[in-house]
C-alpha cells in the first residue's frame, strides 16, 4: 500500500500573517495594486494607516499614516522646523515629507524580535501615530479666520 505524502506546507510571509492579524482584529486589510511586496492598508476611525513588512526580516514592522498637505500648508522652512520639534518631542515616530511637499507621513517602526505583533502594541502604534500627526498639522495648518463681534 503506497503511502501518499502530503504537499509540505509554505511558510506564510510576514504580510500573510500580519494580514491575518489584522483581520482577527476586525481591521479589513487589503491590499492595492502597483504596491511594493508586503504593503497592507488599513481603516482605523476614519484614517487610512499603511503598513510595510520586509519579507526578508520577519521581526520588522512598519505601521504609517499619512495626509496630503494644502497649498496653505508648504512652507518649507515650517515643515522642517515642525518636523524636528514633533520627532523631538515623540522620539518613536518618523515624520517623512518629501522634496515635492505634497504630502507627510507619519512612522513608527517596530522591531518584533521573534513575537507576533499583539493587539495592544498595535493600539499603542495607532494612538501614537493620531496623535502626533495632531499636534505636527495642527502645527503647520494655518488657524481659519474668525469672525469679528
Amino acid at each position: 500500500m503506497d503511502q501518499v505524502t502530503p504537499a509540505p506546507r509554505r511558510k506564510r510571509t510576514p504580510a500573510q500573517r500580519f494580514r491575518d492579524f489584522l483581520s482577527r482584529q476586525g481591521f479589513r486589510p487589503w491590499v492595492e495594486d502597483g504596491d511594493a511586496p508586503g504593503t497592507i492598508w488599513f481603516h482605523c476611525e476614519g484614517l487610512k494607516f499603511v503598513a510595510r513588512l520586509d519579507e526578508r526580516d520577519e521581526d520588522f514592522v512598519q505601521v504609517c499614516l499619512g495626509f496630503l498637505l494644502r497649498e496653505e500648508s508648504r512652507d518649507e522652512l515650517t515643515l522642517l522646523r515642525t518636523m524636528n520639534e514633533v520627532q523631538a518631542g515623540t522620539k518613536v515616530v518618523k515624520v517623512f515629507v518629501p522634496p515635492e511637499r505634497d504630502f507627510v507621513e507619519f512612522q513608527m517602526e517596530l522591531y518584533l524580535d521573534g513575537r507576533p505583533m499583539s493587539p495592544k502594541l498595535l493600539e499603542r502604534c495607532l494612538v501614537t501615530l493620531r496623535g502626533t500627526s495632531s499636534d505636527y498639522l495642527g502645527r503647520v495648518r494655518p488657524e481659519p479666520p474668525k469672525a469679528l463681534a
